[in-house]
């Protein structure tokens, strides 16, 4: 087991779990961020999915933190981030669809002057949702 989880489970030492929160939120922000965004959603579920992935790591006394049997930081990271995409992926799953839409406007009813033509309106909207979501405003 990975020094920092042998801290925080069997040790209980506050360094120890102080340094992997660290190394979570680290990990997870970006994870989930990338994940939600992508599809519509917004920040505050992007930190609503952090929070209740972090949780979900210290159900039933840490079964799952203890469950890890990594033996260094690259697989600990690598752990840590297919956490937080599983339960990114099981909450959007639970939603059914995406509950903040970015956009009310379908790609196909765009109609682009002769210049742009050429433009992959999809791909576009979604980058300009992207960018939108990260300066911190909310279209819907």
């Amino acid at each position: 087991m990975f020094e920092i989880i042998r801290e925080c489970v069997d040790d209980d030492r506050e360094e120890g779990w102080g340094d992997s929160w660290q190394l979570y939120l680290q990990i997870a922000m970006p994870v989930a961020r990338r994940d939600l965004i992508r599809h519509g959603y917004c920040d505050a579920d992007v930190e609503d999915i952090v929070m209740e992935s972090a949780l979900s790591l210290c159900n039933d006394s840490y079964r799952r933190l203890k469950s890890f049997r990594g033996e260094s930081q690259w697989e600990l990271c690598a752990w840590f981030r297919q956490v937080v995409l599983n339960h990114s992926r099981n909450w959007r799953i639970q939603k059914g669809r995406c509950s903040h839409a970015m956009f009310t406007i379908q790609p196909s009813e765009v109609v682009l002057p002769a210049p742009f033509a050429n433009i992959d309106v999809e791909l576009f909207l979604r980058e300009l949702a992207e960018c939108v979501a990260i300066a911190g405003f909310r279209l819907s």
